[in-house]
């Protein structure tokens, strides 16, 4: 699980052009491969701090540390489990190796429904930014990187009373997860790749638990973000 290392990576790469025009880099080396979306090339390539948080990570994944310093379990996600990366603001998705969905499936889709939701659609509804996949070549799990959005909280959070929050706030998030899934399938029908990233494949674990409410983050629109997860 080497993506520090650099001298042990290929300084070519295969690139892949995304249906919005960016690039994806896609690195052989010698334990495995990296794919990097465009955001997580430039995450990585501006941040030697974070370089060292994986490194340390890494170590503390092959000792299995479930609450070590830099790998501290965060929440199950699906088949997989999420791991808060220290004391930043980052998670890693850890995932077994050829499981029905695959991880390099789940970045195609969190990577388009991004671009998607921040192009197409209110401020209210976003996607975290998701950088990028470690593929290794030993070992049982794979590894994908992305931002984390306040402490997990979810829409069902909200409306088991799990959280003390506003009626009146709890009852306009119920109301705009009603139809945020339709306002999703209507963005995307608009663009040329409709035919690939349509239901159910766009939005494979669709329920209230893969929807975070932030309520630091506020917009034009709304006192609150909706944030897609896990799909």
């Amino acid at each position: 699980m080497n993506i520090i290392e650099t001298s042990n990576i290929s300084p070519t790469h295969d690139s892949m052009k995304r249906s919005d025009g960016s690039l994806w880099k896609l690195y052989n080396f010698r334990g495995g491969q990296l794919v990097l979306t465009s955001r997580g090339q430039e995450l990585l390539s501006h941040n030697l701090n974070l370089r060292r948080h994986i490194q340390s990570y890494k170590s503390e994944s092959r000792a299995a540390q479930r609450y070590g310093t830099e790998r501290i379990f965060f929440r199950p996600g699906g088949n997989s489990e999420i791991f808060k990366l220290g004391e930043t603001d980052l998670l890693i998705k850890e995932a077994t190796k050829n499981t029905r969905s695959s991880l390099w499936q789940a970045l195609d889709r969190m990577d388009y429904l991004y671009t998607l939701c921040l192009q197409n659609l209110y401020p209210y509804i976003r996607v975290p930014e998701h950088y990028g996949l470690l593929i290794p070549n030993e070992g049982i799990n794979d590894y994908m990187l992305m931002r984390k959005i306040n402490n997990g909280i979810t829409v069902m959070d909200l409306i088991r009373g799990r959280v003390n929050v506003s009626p009146d706030i709890v009852s306009s998030i119920k109301s705009d997860f009603a139809s945020l899934k339709h306002r999703i399938m209507e963005a995307s029908k608009k663009t040329p790749m409709f035919k690939k990233y349509k239901y159910p494949f766009i939005l494979s674990d669709w329920k209230e638990d893969n929807v975070l409410a932030d309520l630091h983050t506020v917009n034009k629109d709304r006192p609150y973000t909706l944030w897609v997860i896990d799909q």
